[in-house]
This record gives C-alpha cells, structure tokens and sequence, in this order.
C-alpha cells in the first residue's frame, strides 16, 4: 500500500518511470541513483539520507569509525522529504563541486534538527535526480530515514530504518 501511494505522489510531480523494480535488481538497481561516497575499502552499503534528519546525523557520526579504519564503504543517497529546505540543501550537496565535502559540512554544523548547509534553488537537471532518489528510496519499503540498505554474504539485501546502536551496527557491518 505504501508504495502505491508513493507512487500516486511521484507521478503527481511529474515522475514518469516505470512504477514496479525487479527485486532482485535492486541492488544494482541503487547504483544508478545519485550518491555520495565515504570511503574506498570494504563493503558497500547505501543510506538514503535527508540533510535535516537527526537521525541521519547520528548514523553519519557512528558510520565515521568504520569508514576511516577501511572497514565499509557508504553511498549516502540524499532525498528531500523531511523539512521544506530538505530539498534544497540535498541539491546543494548534489551540486556542489565537491559534494563529500558538501555532505561533510553539513554534518559537522548539524544543529539541533537541522544540517548546516544552506539550501539552493535545484537546477532542473538536480531536481530530476532527487525524484530518482525518492523513487529508489520508495523501493525500499522503508517507514523514514535514514534507511541503511546492505548486501549479507548469503547475497540478501537488508534494509534498516533508523540509525542502528553502536553495537547493532558493528555487528551488521561484521556480517557483510
């Protein structure tokens, strides 16, 4: 149910894809979404992401440690769906140069229930891709962000709404 109604909501802004994924693609499927890489050894998980979750700060913040010791690489997934601005800071880390960076400082300024980038108006093109990112993120049938989709050694892809504890994260990170 959810999915047909995110559906309705996507086709409402002019989405105009294919409305159903093949499951088993999926994975695949997500790196054709617009992303934002942390990090070069380890496996690969993707985080669908908004800039003004505090939820998604504290994931961003507890993925760090592993990122830097080699151990995982993330794919940040940016969506604007929390907050009237969200859309405007995802474009802004989309579009800018060095969109790591981008991704970083808002994260280091994070406030309260707000990231520290300022938001932009999206070019046509950023605005095509945040609706790819919203439909991925609909795929997912997750209930809200951050939602942490990950590949176990059997090959199931797993998806984890929120931001796992400490301990609950090492492990999942373990069993890649």
């Amino acid at each position: 149910m959810r999915r047909v109604l995110f559906a309705i909501m996507l086709l409402a802004i002019g989405w105009s894809a294919p409305l159903m994924a093949a499951p088993m693609g999926f994975w695949g499927t997500l790196a054709q979404a617009r992303w934002v890489q942390e990090g070069r050894l380890g496996p690969l998980i993707y985080v669908f992401m908004d800039p003004n979750c505090p939820y998604c700060h504290v994931l961003y913040n507890r993925l760090q440690p592993f990122i830097r010791k080699g151990q995982v690489v993330v794919r940040f997934i940016p969506v604007g769906m929390l907050t009237p601005s969200s859309a405007g800071k995802a474009a802004a880390i989309l579009e800018s140069p060095d969109p790591q960076k981008a991704l970083a400082k808002n994260e280091k300024g994070f406030h309260g229930d707000r990231g520290a980038i300022a938001p932009v108006t999206p070019t046509p093109a950023t605005e095509k891709m945040l609706r790819h990112n919203l439909y991925y993120f609909s795929m997912t049938d997750a209930t809200g962000v951050p939602a942490t989709l990950y590949k176990k050694r059997s090959g199931q892809v797993d998806v984890i709404t929120g931001a796992p504890s400490p301990g609950n994260l090492a492990k999942i990170l373990q069993g890649l």
